[in-house]
């Protein structure tokens, strides 16, 4: 963020050497028409000293932007000069014209308030003040001088104004760095944290339940040592490593097809950026491969991989015996956890295509999110200040143009124009920055200046009756911060431009030097404000750059520390059984009746919080371990989106309907209800349908005796029906609106029949996996 700092700090000394040179060169044109009006030499000496000094602050501000010796020693001798002018380098004749010195001298007013800071630039602007009063007095014997004074204060005082801005923008982008530091680490964690969950659920898929499962039916002891190794040593390995490359990630995927037994055939190009959605796209892909091991009956797969910055696509590709996508239920994990949970923590998704005998596509797609920091725009409130200056810089133009009412066609021109220019300083501070907003500004801006060009009498003249030129001063600065340093110079430039074609236009006389020298502090305003918005937008950039590297510096970190808590956490979830019992089968240890019956066990119950999260907590895991203890067979299918909330009915429903199944029959609990992020079908209930428990009871003489029972648990939101040897137990909700499209026919049980021509489904009695 120093850096950022540091493009402001330059940016705005390289605006003020420019403007010094810009003075002293003003000051050089003009020094040969006022020799005889003021003591030429001495202000020649003078000008000549500035001269040096200025192209040193040039030379300093290509080098060594940050230097700002030169532009002190410009200022101080600025300060020293508006001291000695009134007596020194005062007008030598009563003649109304301004000194070679006069723009010069402001100039280097402003540059004290830059190169030493806010309280030495408000002195210098009272001195200027001061000075530029004393040497008009003696000029000019109306009320004009002290109006004059007053912008010139103003405008000593917008530099300051300038300086106060662009040092509380500088604390600003350190303040704004640290705190995006703080969220940067926050969303790295919580990504590492969904990744992490994605990648223990498909570990646990796969190896974890693989091992108890084998390991529990004493089937292939070598087979549950082998899985319940790779379990543990994913389980207490370090993390995602390796590179992003497309070589590197295709060695890591032919490493896991030739562990699985598979033929590969392998096309990958291009780079993944971000190392955790590498690691996540890796484990995704291995997770299809496995797929295409296990249920494909193939032994070869087709793998292509296209990693382009905007678009990561991986495909999988296998011609075996597919399977039909409809009939997969929620509780088979293989796709939904262990590829499609993963790749979702970085918005991305899987798409399965696929029919019975026609092989299997997976598609893997993710969009990566690149950092971006959006440019902290300028409030209304930032340029407050500024414009109030503004405003009064306009009125003290509209005072002095009172004067010069008679040096017009039309007087009553003159008294509008003030309120016509704060008007559009207004518009141009107020509107929305937008292109045709500054547009606007600019076009109304010049057609009001050639305007009022037109209505002067001999302009010609160099004095005050251009006094409105310096009134777009206020909006010159706001365009070129709220909107487009170069459209303010362009502005600055086009004013003049118009009202030199004006003059031609109308017949009149052109003086050039008139119309420069009122035009001088409207250009100087707009190259300052051109530069400061340029300096601006490096220290934008280089906070963009910044952050990003300070956010691929704290990944690996923060991605660690992240895991290394979801890990513990997600161990404490399985039971402090489970890593010793997957220790003991890595070792090889023969089990005993009781520990294979405890693998069973372990095994259900961590399927359980897999295919049912939001379900499952200690009072239903209690219920569900006694009923299997009676030999009772529950699977349990929620999907992992719905809130924990939503599915309070369902756990207590089954809590009681679980005490009353007898020993040896199958409960199936499906989740129908609305899940977050899917379209939901049209309810064709009386209320909407949550959740279904499906009871297979093996003796038929049981199944009325368990309908009854589920019946007397006096409900409102449960309906009851039971069909030869199955209890169908329907949860709906109970708060929602009834949609009557369905008859309820009274009976001994509360059966509900549907109506005609939309029979209802019911939900297919297969395992969870």
């Amino acid at each position: 963020m120093r850096r950022a700092q540091r493009h402001l700090r330059t940016a705005l000394y390289r605006a003020a050497a420019l403007a010094a040179a810009i003075g002293c060169l003003l000051g050089l044109i003009n020094l040969p028409a006022q020799w005889s009006n003021f003591p030429g030499p001495r202000i020649a000496l003078v000008l000549l000293a500035f001269a040096v000094v200025a192209g040193w602050a040039i030379e300093r501000a290509i080098v060594a932007p940050l230097d700002r010796r030169a532009l002190q020693i410009f200022g101080s001798l600025a300060v020293v000069a508006l001291i000695v002018q009134p007596w020194w380098l005062g007008p030598t004749t009563t003649v109304p014209d301004y000194s070679p010195l006069t723009h010069l001298l402001v100039i280097g007013a402003i540059t004290s308030a830059i190169s030493f800071g806010q309280r030495i630039g408000v002195l210098a602007g009272v001195i200027a003040a001061v000075s530029t009063y004393l040497s008009r007095a003696q000029q000019i014997h109306t009320s004009q001088p002290m109006w004059e004074a007053i912008l010139i204060a103003v405008t000593c005082l917008a530099a300051v104004g300038v300086v106060i801005l662009l040092g509380t923008v500088s604390r600003a982008v350190g303040s704004a760095a640290g705190e995006l530091w703080e969220l940067q680490a926050t969303a790295v964690a919580g990504r590492q944290r969904e990744l992490e969950r994605g990648r223990l659920d498909a570990l646990v898929h796969d190896a974890v339940l693989g091992a108890l499962l084998v390991a529990g039916r004493g089937q292939d002891r070598d087979a549950a040592a082998r899985l319940a190794e790779e379990a543990v040593a994913v389980l207490e390995s370090e993390g995602p490593s390796g590179s992003g490359s497309a070589r590197d990630w295709a060695g890591r995927i032919g490493h896991t097809a030739a562990r699985l037994g598979l033929s590969l055939d392998l096309d990958a190009r291009g780079r993944i950026g971000d190392p955790l959605l590498a690691d996540a796209l890796m484990t995704a892909t291995n997770e299809a491969l496995v797929n295409v091991a296990r249920h494909s009956g193939q032994s070869s797969a087709r793998v292509t991989a296209r990693f382009t910055p905007r678009l990561l696509t991986v495909t999988v590709a296998d011609r075996g015996r597919g399977f039909d996508p409809e009939a997969r239920g929620v509780g088979r994990a293989g796709i939904a956890t262990s590829i499609d949970a993963r790749l979702r923590a970085f918005g991305g998704n899987a798409t399965i295509v696929t029919g019975p005998g026609e092989g299997t596509e997976v598609t893997l797609r993710v969009r990566p999110q690149p950092l971006h920091v959006e440019p902290a725009r300028w409030s209304h409130g930032d340029f407050a200040p500024m414009v109030a200056l503004a405003f009064i810089a306009i009125a003290c133009h509209g005072a002095i143009a009172v004067d010069y009412l008679d040096k017009t066609h039309l007087a009553w021109v003159t008294t509008l124009a003030p309120l016509a220019i704060a008007s559009i300083l207004a518009w141009t501070w107020w509107t929305p920055p937008r292109r045709a907003s500054w547009l606007a500004a600019c076009v109304v801006s010049v057609t009001l200046a050639a305007a009022l060009m037109a209505n002067v009498i001999n302009p010609q003249i160099a004095d005050w009756r251009l006094w409105f030129v310096g009134a777009f001063d206020g909006i010159v600065a706001v365009v070129a911060f709220r909107f487009s340093g170069w459209a303010a110079i362009g502005t600055a430039l086009a004013i003049p431009t118009a009202m030199a074609i004006t003059v031609f236009a109308v017949g009149a006389d052109l003086n050039p030097l008139a119309v420069t020298t009122a035009s001088t502090q409207l250009l100087v305003c707009a190259i300052l404000g051109a530069l400061l918005r340029r300096g601006l937008g490096q220290a934008a950039a280089t906070l963009h750059r910044v952050a990003r590297r300070s956010y691929d510096l704290r990944v690996e970190e923060t991605a660690r520390a992240a895991r290394e808590e979801e890990v513990r956490a997600r161990i404490d979830q399985l039971g402090e059984a489970c890593l010793p019992m997957l220790h003991r089968l890595a070792d090889g240890v023969p089990l005993p009746p009781a520990d294979q019956a405890e693998c069973l066990r372990i095994e259900a119950a961590i399927r359980d919080h897999l295919v049912a999260r939001p379900l499952v907590n200690q009072r239903l895991a209690a219920a569900v371990k006694t009923a299997r203890a009676r030999n009772v067979r529950v699977e349990l299918a929620v999907d992992s989106r719905v809130s924990l909330a939503r599915a309070q009915p369902l756990r207590d429903l089954v809590c009681d309907v679980l005490p009353l199944v007898p020993r040896g029959a199958l409960v199936r609990v499906t989740w129908q209800g609305p899940v977050p992020g899917m379209a939901q079908p049209e309810p064709v209930d009386t209320t909407p349908l949550l959740a279904t428990l499906v009871v297979l009871v093996l003796d038929d003489d049981l199944v009325r005796d368990v309908a009854q029972s589920c019946a007397a648990l006096a409900r409102t939101d449960l309906r009851v029906d039971a069909d030869e040897d199955v209890v169908i137990v329907e949860l709906h909700d109970a708060t929602a609106e009834p949609t009557p499209r369905r008859q309820e026919v009274s009976g001994e049980i509360g059966a509900v029949v549907p109506e005609q021509g939309n029979p209802r489904a019911v939900a297919p009695l297969c395992p969870s996996f």
